[in-house]
């Protein structure tokens, strides 16, 4: 049999763990093609096997518990090309949907229990939902990437608020609210707090909204109401440069950990990475210290959405 995929985990510092291998062609633990990995409470990790269009639960030693969903399909426990995963404080799983546009909420045995976005361009609605996760608060963030938006709703799926800017070329001509601060002929987001396919999202310990903002090379910096800090990174492969970061994290102390897609590896930086920056990594900032912080490789290709 043939091994379609392999999760490694590192301890803190990089430093190789475990892996285990996903083998087989028709068995309940075959991987193709998965994006989105979160754990729970009780430290299940639970990935979204993105081209089986299912998500498949599994102890913490990478022994196979479940597996919910099917697809390609639009009913209430189908997928179509899953991404996104998360868990909130209840466990209940939350998952992007990605293409079809949506969130949908399991609970922690994988239950379907509520939906909410469906494509469209009103405030509510989504278009290409890549990234999930969730605050203190149970508040459901979403990257809205087509939208080029973020998007906050309460832990029901109810429409709270918006950050960035939408693309208008993406909309139909005339749309209320549709505005584009670099100009209607300028075809990237490019300002601060704009996004070019805003990819993931997470939050740290201080409800701070941490943005992949992939086709912009950066990772920009948010308040828990939308404003924004600050952001870090340019083009290139040197450290604390990116190209299409597509991932990003938190850890319990609050570093920040960027899946850098296509330079194939893991970076860490410090809670404190808009201080320590120079000005030309970090968008801005005035200081010039630069500290280290590892980088580890991937062992497999990493996958862009198509």
């Amino acid at each position: 049999m043939v091994a379609l995929c392999s999760i490694t985990p590192f301890d803190a510092f990089g430093d190789y763990s475990l892996s285990y291998t996903i083998t087989g062609a028709a068995v309940d633990d075959t991987f193709d093609n998965p994006r989105g990995v979160t754990i729970d409470s009780n430290d299940r990790i639970i990935v979204t096997d993105t081209k089986n269009n299912r998500v498949v639960i599994f102890n913490s030693d990478g022994t196979y518990v479940d597996q919910f969903g099917s697809g390609p399909g639009s009913t209430d426990n189908q997928f179509i090309d899953p991404e996104g995963v998360t868990t909130d404080s209840s466990d209940r799983i939350i998952v992007a949907d990605s293409h079809n546009d949506r969130i949908i909420i399991f609970n922690s045995n994988g239950i379907y229990t509520d939906k909410f976005g469906d494509v469209g361009n009103v405030d509510e609605k989504l278009r290409g939902s890549t990234g999930v996760t969730t605050d203190s608060n149970d508040r459901i963030i979403v990257a809205d990437s087509d939208h080029q938006l973020i998007k906050i709703y309460d832990k029901d799926g109810t429409f709270l608020s918006m950050f960035g800017s939408k693309r208008c070329q993406l909309l139909n001509a005339g749309t209320p609210g549709c505005s584009d601060p670099d100009g209607p002929t300028e075809p990237l987001q490019l300002g601060d707090g704009q996004f070019n396919y805003p990819r993931s999202v997470t939050t740290d310990s201080n409800d701070r909204i941490i943005v992949a903002d992939s086709d912009n090379h950066r990772i920009q910096i948010f308040d828990s109401d939308g404003t924004y800090v600050g952001q870090f990174g340019t083009k290139g492969d040197e450290d604390s440069q990116f190209k299409n970061p597509e991932d990003v994290t938190t850890d319990s102390s609050d570093r920040i950990i960027v899946a850098d897609s296509r330079n194939n590896r893991i970076q860490i930086f410090d809670t404190d990475v808009l201080v320590t920056l120079p000005s030309s990594a970090s968008g801005g900032s005035s200081a010039s210290k630069h500290d280290t912080r590892p980088t580890f490789g991937l062992d497999h290709k990493t996958h862009t959405h198509n």
